[in-house]
């Protein structure tokens, strides 16, 4: 009898033991926090621009959660399952503390925390390719160009100064490689080989305040460009009639007149460059260019009527991928011939 009892009572005893941290496992699950990811969109907002934000957890049911959103302490959405929110970033230097809670039936809950740090970065670029001085549009990456980019930024810390250009580093990316050569701390600006010919280049600038406060990212695409050529009247007293291109059928009642090309977006220094060829051609026959003005043509009608169709072929001797062509028509009035730098077309 006695030996039944102690039976009895050391079962009971080890049943006891072997609950015991079940029971205490349990307890330490509820009160785990549970994991929630925070994400921004764009993660580097511009002020006053809108950021989408949104959550996901892989420990936590948020379809069935009560999620509540706040800003800098204040909640401003909420509700069941609201997994998505969104909010106004405020100006230059105007932080943003972002948090989200979660809580579902079973009693879990979790939390995450973001900040914006509102900025602004442009990238602008220019290429060394020709262009007329008075030319109030880009420069367009013509071939062989060579290509400048420069970022401006507008970094400032939360109720602080503007952030100085010497505390930035950039970090410079040319088709989604990094260019180590031209990153660095203060690096603005950089320079890089202009696209191949048919294609476009994706120029991409990454800034960061030195103690990582705000950063910013901008991004500019540059397509490869054909030089574009373009007639105008070289008048006698204004000289190149630059807001007046010869497009078409351009009737003149002038005995004479001067015509230049402007090889737009060529990789040249200038237009009597040594590698231009300039090949001329006036109602297809071909026409010795000027060595002083290879640019310039002398057309002299005298009384002659009739068209005199131009065409200028464009090749640069150091760029093979530079070909240019261009057509164009003058009709003078008269009777007799046409004479091109003193060349008769028609005869007489």
């Amino acid at each position: 009898m006695c030996e039944m009892m102690l039976r009895i009572s050391f079962s009971i005893i080890l049943a006891c033991t072997l609950a015991l941290p079940l029971a205490a496992s349990a307890q330490l699950t509820l009160s785990y926090p549970r994991q929630l990811t925070l994400t921004l969109s764009p993660e580097n907002p511009a002020p006053g621009e809108t950021v989408r934000l949104s959550v996901q957890s892989y420990t936590m049911d948020l379809d069935r959660s009560t999620i509540t959103w706040s800003a800098n302490g204040t909640p401003f959405a909420g509700g069941v399952g609201l997994k998505e929110a969104s909010i106004v970033a405020g100006p230059v230097g105007a932080a943003t503390r972002l948090r989200v809670q979660a809580s579902d039936p079973d009693g879990n809950a979790g939390a995450a925390e973001a900040s914006i740090q509102p900025s602004e970065m442009d990238i602008l670029w220019s290429t060394d390719s020709y262009v007329p001085s008075f030319h109030h549009g880009r420069a367009l990456a013509g071939t062989n160009a060579k290509v400048r980019a420069y970022a401006f930024v507008s970094f400032a810390r939360a109720g602080g100064p503007r952030i100085p250009e010497s505390d930035i580093i950039y970090r410079w990316l040319r088709n989604g490689t990094a260019v180590t050569s031209v990153s660095g701390r203060g690096k603005s600006s950089a320079s890089f080989p202009g696209p191949a010919p048919l294609r476009s280049d994706t120029i991409t600038v990454e800034a960061e305040a030195v103690d990582k406060s705000v950063s910013a990212r901008a991004s500019a695409t540059i397509p490869a460009t054909e030089p574009v050529l373009a007639l105008y009247e070289n008048h006698p007293l204004f000289g190149i009639l630059f807001h007046r291109a010869i497009v078409g059928d351009v009737n003149t009642d002038e005995h004479e007149e001067k015509v230049t090309a402007i090889p737009y977006f060529a990789h040249i220094s200038s237009l009597n460059d040594p590698t231009l060829s300039y090949e001329w051609r006036v109602n297809d026959m071909p026409i010795t260019p000027d060595s002083e003005e290879p640019e310039t043509l002398t057309i002299t009608a005298d009384e002659y009527t009739g068209p005199a169709d131009i065409e200028l072929s464009l090749t640069n001797a150091a760029d093979i991928f530079m070909r240019s062509l261009g057509r164009w028509r003058l009709v003078f009035g008269g009777e007799t011939g046409i004479f091109f730098g003193g060349s008769s077309v028609f005869g007489e």
